[in-house]
């Protein structure tokens, strides 16, 4: 009985003090209640404030540990690639397994090679750009140059024709004088001339080898037992025989006993000029299977005897004496003065 009495007095005291604050919040000025709101709004502000600047130093902290390690990172590996050399414009390039550009110079020598066969013969086994005399033994050391391929099939090779993929491609399209002299670079794409031919493969019984790469087949190559081209009074007829042999047929075979073809001397046997059409000189004949002086050779030379066009991204043609042996070095390498020889069949 006495708890509850102490209870009810106990409310009755909680309600005496709420009601009294009430009291003094209706009598407390609107101008106070302002100020105080006011102040608790600007508290408010600045603990906001105070955790927006926490995070973004928390932000700082993080993005410093990033950027250093990034910075290690990197540090770690610039030292992991010190040691590794980068080829500038004062480094000096790789050393390479090609002839360098200046070729051996027998111009004061009694020794004149007529092809590469014989450079083979005299020691010379590397690849590339030699001067040789193909012509009737002359004194005042006429020469012309070429590119020697002393590498395949033993060597000894004197190309005459060469395509490659270059830029500026050398253009074919030319005239029966430049393909009577000859035209272009050993080093990159070149024509040897027809005169050239005709002293060289008059001189010594020649074969012949044709090397390509292509899209569809790789590396091919043909080979004829004998080739020989006449001079111009003959208008450079072409003689081939011999069993193709290789890997791929190109239908050069049919060219044989054909007559050269420039855009200004019309020889085949087309009713219309076919230098003209595939624009590079050639022994064509009528429809003919095999045009590799053409201009667009890299997508229009034919590779078969067929009507089927085969990409070819480089080619060469090339020559060599039937007989690559020492018997060679002994009949044709004599030191004779250029006085005691005529020709170059007596050489």
């Amino acid at each position: 009985m006495k708890l509850g009495w102490v209870i009810l007095g106990l409310m009755v005291v909680v309600g005496a003090e709420a009601e009294h604050r009430r009291k003094v919040d209706e009598e407390v000025p609107d101008d106070v209640r302002m100020k105080e709101g006011k102040v608790q709004e600007e508290r408010k502000v600045q603990e906001e404030q105070k955790v927006q600047e926490k995070t973004e130093e928390e932000e700082e902290e993080e993005e410093e540990e990033e950027g250093l390690d990034v910075r290690q990172a990197a540090g770690q590996r610039q030292r992991m690639t010190t040691n590794i050399p980068y080829y500038t414009p004062t480094t000096t390039p790789p050393t390479t397994t090609t002839h360098d550009n200046t070729p051996p110079d027998y111009s004061s020598s009694e020794f004149r090679p007529v092809d590469c066969a014989d450079l083979l013969m005299s020691g010379e086994t590397t690849s590339g750009v030699y001067d040789i005399y193909p012509f009737t033994c002359k004194c005042d050391g006429e020469k012309i140059r070429v590119w020697c391929d002393m590498e395949t099939d033993g060597g000894g090779w004197t190309v005459f024709l060469s395509r490659q993929q270059q830029n500026p491609q050398l253009d074919f399209n030319r005239t029966w004088s430049e393909y009577k002299e000859g035209f272009g670079n050993p080093y990159g794409e070149y024509w040897l001339g027809n005169d050239n031919l005709h002293f060289i493969t008059y001189g010594r019984s020649y074969t012949l080898r044709e090397d390509f790469y292509s899209l569809s087949y790789g590396l091919s190559y043909d080979t004829w037992q004998s080739f020989k081209v006449n001079d111009e009074n003959n208008r450079y007829h072409l003689s081939l025989s011999g069993d193709a042999a290789g890997t791929h047929y190109t239908g050069f075979s049919s060219q044989s006993g054909r007559y050269f073809t420039t855009f200004d001397q019309d020889n085949d046997y087309a009713s219309d000029n076919s230098a003209v059409k595939h624009g590079g000189g050639w022994w064509y004949y009528r429809g003919t299977y095999f045009y590799p002086t053409n201009n667009n050779y890299t997508t229009t030379l034919k590779v078969s005897g067929y009507s089927n066009m085969q990409k070819v991204t480089s080619l060469k043609m090339m020559i060599r004496p039937r007989i690559c042996d020492a018997s060679v070095k002994t009949i044709h390498l004599r030191n004779l003065p250029c006085t005691s020889c005529q020709s170059n069949t007596q050489a």
